[in-house]
């Protein structure tokens, strides 16, 4: 019987052509990789891919097993949506990913709060995770919408895009940086080490397109970058005085006393993002709140309170 971490490398491995990058996005070894392919053409019965010393292809009979899993897995998540709407009772829930490290306010729970009072039934589970990793969870149905910096994903296919706000871009750096004295404004550092986290499943072609991006924007021109494993290696190897890096003004990180924050005169669309083909009608009710929420501003809900809490 076919397992489902059999499925997922093979299309992975569709998608890629690569057992390399496959590996890398699943956190498998290239090997493991490898056995996973060989093991499922044994269970098939048939060749799935035709393998040479520099490339990769899928075969006839690959391309139509990839087809087939594609077509079950759609209709896996339109079954579940169905039967969610329909039988959800005390399970039925808004599945919300955030991006981490970042303050969003009380504008979430305020927004979930409308909906509530009218579906008490409903309930909403909560998930902090890299931009890649709410992309991630956002294809692969586990997070129902997302709230994240666009810069990450401008244009992702297949998922409606709402505009809440826009966010200053600032950068981070060590009080203890020789260079942080008062007076001092981001063009001191353009030239330090810059720190980049790298994101779960990430091809280098993307890593480096992402770093363009925030140099570009930032006017940054960094003697050398340092790749790290992921966000909090970041700020911790900044607080360090490692090198400096670019984070959103809504970091957590900002006014902890060990970092300082220099405008960069950039900014940033913090972002919901659903599935095109979402079926559950409070998805998209619970963004138009969030937006109407962040735009209204009052005292304690709004943008206003976010930014003053720095």
């Amino acid at each position: 019987m076919l397992g489902e971490n059999q499925v997922k490398c093979f299309l992975s491995l569709c998608d890629t052509l690569s057992f390399t990058e496959t590996a890398q996005q699943l956190h498998i070894t290239r090997q493991a990789v490898s056995k996973t392919i060989a093991a499922l053409e044994r269970e098939l019965g048939t060749l799935l891919f035709a393998r040479g010393r520099r490339h990769v292809e899928l075969t006839e009979a690959g391309a139509a097993w990839r087809d087939y899993f594609l077509q079950e897995a759609e209709r896996y998540r339109a079954a579940k949506a169905d039967i969610l709407n329909l039988y959800g009772g005390e399970a039925f829930q808004i599945r919300v990913g955030f991006q981490n490290y970042m303050r969003f306010g009380r504008v979430p729970n305020r927004a979930f709060s409308r909906i509530s009072a009218r579906s008490p039934k409903l309930h909403m589970t909560v998930e902090r995770h890299s931009p890649a990793g709410l992309m991630h969870g956002l294809r692969e149905g586990r997070l129902q919408i997302v709230l994240l910096c666009s810069r990450f994903y401008p244009n992702p296919e297949g998922m409606h895009r709402l505009a809440l706000f826009r966010v200053p871009l600032v950068l981070l750096v060590s009080r203890q940086h020789p260079l942080a004295r008062e007076g001092a404004t981001c063009r001191d550092f353009v030239r330090e080490p810059y720190l980049l986290d790298a994101f779960e499943g990430e091809r280098p072609i993307d890593r480096e397109r992402r770093l363009r991006t925030d140099l570009d924007c930032c006017g940054l021109n960094p003697s050398r970058v340092i790749v790290v494993p992921n966000r909090d290696s970041a700020y911790t190897a900044a607080e360090l005085g490692q090198g400096v890096l670019i984070s959103t003004a809504l970091s957590r990180f900002i006014g902890t006393g060990s970092l300082v924050s220099y405008e960069t005169g950039a900014s940033d669309t913090l972002v919901c993002l659903w599935r095109e083909d979402e079926k559950n009608p409070a998805v998209a009710e619970y963004a138009r709140y969030l937006r109407e929420g962040y735009a209204e501003g009052p005292a304690g809900e709004g943008i206003s309170d976010l930014f003053s809490r720095q």
